[in-house]
C-alpha cells in the first residue's frame, strides 16, 4: 500500500533524488569514459563494433521483455504483495522465453552479420535476462518508496565492478568476451545489493487476475516503447539506405551529442519524479502546482543547453572532430529543436504515465510512425539538412500537442500552461543575442579556441543574470534544493 505522504515530503524527496540521481550519474559516466579510454587500448576496433551489435539486440530486447509491469507497479495506488509475486514469477517465464530465442536465433545473427564469434556470445549473454528478471522486483521497490541513495549507490558500485571487470579481462587477453563478463559481474552485483537494500524476497504465491490488472497498463507502456524505439530509428535506416553511409555518420554524430541531455537529464527527472507524481495523481491542485514547478525547472536546465549547443556548433565540430565533420553542423544546429523537444516530452510522458493513460502517449507515437515513414520517403533524398528540418519540425510538434492534451487532463489552460516556459524562453533569447553581439562586434577575428571558451564564459553569466532578473527567488530556489 502507498503511504500517505504530504506534497511537501513528496517534493523533498523528489529534490534529493534528482540530487543523488545526478551527482551519481557524472561518476558513473567519468567510470564509463575512463574505462573505453582503457579499452580502446587493449581491445581492437572490431572487438567494439561487435559487442555493439550484441548490446542493439539485447537492449531491444530488453524494451519487450519488461512488458510495462515495472512501471505498472509504480503508478498502481492499491498495490499489494501478490501483485509482486505475480510479476517476478512472469518475469522469469519471460526470461527463459527470451533466452531460448536469442539461443536458437544467436547462429542466424552470426551468419547474417558475418561474425562467427557473436553465435556464443549471443547465448552466453542471454543469461543477463535472468539477472533481469531477479533483480527488476527489488528495484521498482525501491523506486516505489523513492530511495533514489540506495539506488544510485546500487549502480555506481555495480557499474565500478563493471569496468574493473571487463579491464581485468581485457588485461588477460580474453578479447571481446571481456565485454560479456563485465555485463553478467554488473548484473550480478546489482541484484546482490538490490535484495540487500530492499529486504524483498519471492514467494511462490501467483495471481493472474492481478497480472492482468497490470498488463491491462504495461501494454500500452510496451507498445509506446516500441514505437519510440521505432521512431528514433527510422531516420537512420533512411538516410543510410538512401543517402550513404558518410550523411549516416554525419547524422548519427550531430544526433548523438542532441541526445546527451535528453539522456541524462531528462530521463533521469522522469525516472526521479514518476513515483512523486504517482503518490498525488488524485490530488489535483497539488499535482498541478509539482508539474507547473518541474515543467519549469527542467526548462531552467535545458533550454539554455540546447541554445547553447546550437550556437557553438560551428565551433564545436572544428574543434573537436575536425574539418571533415563540416557536413554535420547544419544538421546538428537543427537537431538542436529535436533535442529540446525530446527533452520536454518527458515532461507529456509523466503525466499519461502517472495518471494512468499510457494508451494516450501509445496513440501519439503511432500517428507520428505514420507520418514519419512516408514523409521521410520522400524528404531523404533533398539531403541531411532537409531530413533535420523535418525531424524538428515534427517533433515539436509533436511536443506541443502532448502539451496540449496534458493540459486537458490536469484540468489547467493550455496558456497558463505554456507560460512555465516564458521566463527561461526570454532567458535563452537574451543570452542568444548577447553573445551574438558580442561576436560580431568584439571577437569576430579571434582564434577558434579562444572564441569557443570566451562563449561559453559570457553565455553562462549571461543567462543567469537575466534568469535572475525576472525570477529573483531563483538562488534562494537553487540553494534550498541542493541543502535537501
Amino acid at each position: 500500500m502507498l503511504k500517505n505522504e504530504t506534497l511537501e515530503v513528496i517534493k523533498q524527496k523528489s529534490g534529493r533524488g534528482i540530487k543523488w540521481v545526478g551527482s551519481v550519474e557524472i561518476l558513473i559516466r567519468i567510470i564509463q569514459f575512463a574505462s573505453t579510454v582503457v579499452l580502446a587500448r587493449l581491445l581492437l576496433p572490431e572487438d567494439f563494433g561487435l559487442i555493439s551489435i550484441v548490446f542493439i539486440f539485447t537492449q531491444f530486447s530488453y524494451i519487450i521483455f519488461d512488458f510495462g509491469f515495472g512501471s505498472a507497479l509504480i503508478q498502481k495506488k492499491d498495490v499489494r504483495d501478490i501483485h509482486f509475486y505475480s510479476v517476478f514469477w512472469a518475469y522469469l517465464v519471460l526470461a527463459f522465453f527470451f533466452a531460448t530465442v536469442v539461443i536458437l536465433l544467436a547462429g542466424k545473427a552470426a551468419i547474417y552479420f558475418e561474425q562467427p564469434a557473436m553465435a556464443d556470445i549471443l547465448r552466453i549473454f542471454s543469461a543477463i535476462f535472468f539477472l533481469y528478471a531477479f533483480n527488476a522486483i527489488p528495484h521498482v521497490r525501491l523506486m516505489r518508496d523513492m530511495h533514489f541513495k540506495a539506488i544510485t549507490l546500487a549502480q555506481l558500485v555495480s557499474v565500478l565492478i563493471y569496468a574493473l571487470t571487463v579491464i581485468g579481462f581485457a588485461i588477460i587477453g580474453y578479447g571481446v568476451w571481456s565485454f560479456v563478463f563485465g555485463s553478467l559481474g554488473e548484473q550480478i552485483i546489482l541484484t546482490l545489493l538490490f535484495y540487500r537494500i530492499s529486504g524483498w524476497k519471492p514467494k511462490l504465491r501467483f495471481d493472474s487476475a492481478k497480472l492482468k490488472e497490470l498488463f491491462d497498463f504495461g501494454k500500452n507502456v510496451l507498445a509506446s516503447r516500441f514505437l519510440a524505439y521505432f521512431n528514433l530509428n527510422a531516420p537512420q535506416f533512411s538516410i543510410g539506405k538512401i543517402l550513404g553511409s558518410g550523411q549516416l555518420g554525419y547524422y548519427s554524430v550531430a544526433f548523438q551529442l542532441v541526445e546527451i541531455p535528453v539522456q541524462r537529464i531528462s530521463k533521469n527527472v522522469l525516472r526521479v519524479m514518476f513515483p512523486a507524481f504517482s503518490k498525488i495523481q488524485d490530488q489535483s491542485q497539488d499535482y498541478i502546482r509539482l508539474y507547473r514547478q518541474t515543467v519549469y525547472y527542467l526548462a531552467v536546465l535545458v533550454f539554455p543547453l540546447f541554445a547553447g549547443l546550437y550556437l557553438i556548433a560551428p565551433l564545436f565540430v572544428q574543434l573537436f572532430y575536425g574539418s571533415k565533420w563540416q557536413p554535420a553542423v547544419v544538421p546538428l544546429q537543427i537537431l538542436t529543436v529535436v533535442g529540446l523537444s525530446r527533452s520536454l516530452w518527458m515532461l507529456n510522458s509523466l503525466v499519461f504515465l502517472s495518471k494512468g493513460k499510457p494508451h494516450v502517449e501509445t496513440f501519439l507515437n503511432l500517428g507520428y510512425a505514420f507520418l514519419l515513414v512516408p514523409l521521410l520517403f520522400f524528404v531523404t533524398p533533398l539531403g541531411l539538412d532537409k531530413v533535420a528540418l523535418l525531424l524538428a519540425v515534427m517533433t515539436f510538434g509533436l511536443f506541443m500537442g502532448g502539451q496540449f492534451l496534458v493540459a486537458r487532463m490536469v484540468s489547467l489552460k493550455y496558456y497558463v500552461l505554456l507560460r512555465s516556459y516564458r521566463i527561461p524562453a526570454l532567458s535563452v533569447l537574451g543570452f542568444l543575442l548577447g553573445v551574438k553581439a558580442v561576436d560580431v562586434f568584439f571577437i569576430a577575428d579571434f582564434p577558434q579556441l579562444i572564441k569557443f571558451f570566451l562563449f561559453i564564459l559570457i553565455a553562462v553569466p549571461l543567462y543567469f543574470l537575466i534568469l535572475f532578473l525576472q525570477d529573483r527567488q531563483i538562488v534562494k530556489k537553487i540553494i534550498s534544493f541542493l541543502r535537501m
